[in-house]
């Protein structure tokens, strides 16, 4: 089964600051589950938790996910999982990989799927992004 994920999070900056997520979760024939969650972290971070939150929220046997994030260096990150994995969450220079623990939990969700992975805007950007304003402003 093919499921789509949507994420964003209102965190921008590579300072650690309060923020929310947003997750939708859509399956094939139209069925999806939504999550908004309050969350710290640097954007990096955030983008990240907001991916693993999302993945926890697919409760059927999906064999293949079309990714939808508003993070470069999530759709860059997902590209790099096999060999990260291979290097013990390491670079290519032996340092630990940042945000290691994150990244080696997506895999673990993923690790069997056909994934393909996009940062274009999609038909639940405008709404993601007004429910987190409106989330956050009502405190």
């Amino acid at each position: 089964m093919k499921v789509t994920i949507y994420t964003d999070s209102t965190i921008k900056g590579p300072a650690e600051t309060d923020g929310w997520c947003a997750a939708v979760v859509e399956y094939e024939g139209g069925r999806s589950r939504t999550a908004f969650s309050q969350i710290r972290g640097t954007t990096q971070k955030a983008n990240l938790m907001c991916l693993k939150g999302a993945l926890r929220l697919i409760n059927v046997e999906a064999d293949e996910l079309l990714i939808y994030t508003t993070s470069t260096y999530v759709a860059k990150g997902l590209t790099s999982l096999d060999e990260w994995n291979a290097n013990d969450w390491k670079k290519t220079d032996g340092k630990e990989l940042k945000y290691a623990p994150h990244w080696s939990a997506i895999f673990e969700h993923i690790r069997t799927k056909e994934i393909t992975v996009s940062t274009e805007s999609h038909s639940y950007s405008k709404w993601m992004k007004s429910e987190m304003e409106r989330r956050a402003a009502d405190g």
